[in-house]
């Protein structure tokens, strides 16, 4: 709770929190409430970025009131060219799916260049790029 709180002073602007890792964390519903405690508090939503199937998270999430989102595709995982075309395109498909799809992305140069060449195409497919607090 002190790491949290510590990080969320030494920056402003931002609409929530990622998990990264620690998949015992998000297990253990007694570690979870006094962080989702905090979160609500700020009025931040949460993003699980890589869901477990024992995860405490999406149900104390919705006890609490806190706007909960999954990740649909990590488009880097593979540092490449035709790798980060092909996330993007099965991100596209799971966006006409559902209705949305929330990808994530590591600041590689390669990703950039990536979204460069991709988000001009977003428009005549009938898709838009919007921020995951767009969601709400």
């Amino acid at each position: 709770l002190t790491r949290l709180n510590w990080a969320l002073s030494q920056t402003a602007g931002y609409e929530g929190v990622a998990t990264f890792m620690g998949s015992g964390f998000v297990e253990d519903e007694a570690k979870l409430n006094p962080i989702l405690d905090t979160l609500h508090q700020r009025n931040l939503i949460i993003l699980d970025t890589n869901r477990t199937p024992t995860s405490a998270l999406p149900s104390l999430a919705n006890i609490k009131g806190i706007s909960y989102f999954e990740a649909d595709r990590k488009i880097d995982t593979v540092a490449a060219r035709t790798a980060i075309d092909r996330q993007l395109l099965a991100l596209e498909a799971i966006a006409k799916e559902k209705g949305h799809a929330i990808g994530l992305a590591f600041p590689y140069p390669v990703t950039f260049q990536r979204l460069r060449a991709w988000l001009p195409s977003l428009e005549k497919k009938g898709l838009k790029l919007s921020p995951i607090s767009g969601l709400n």
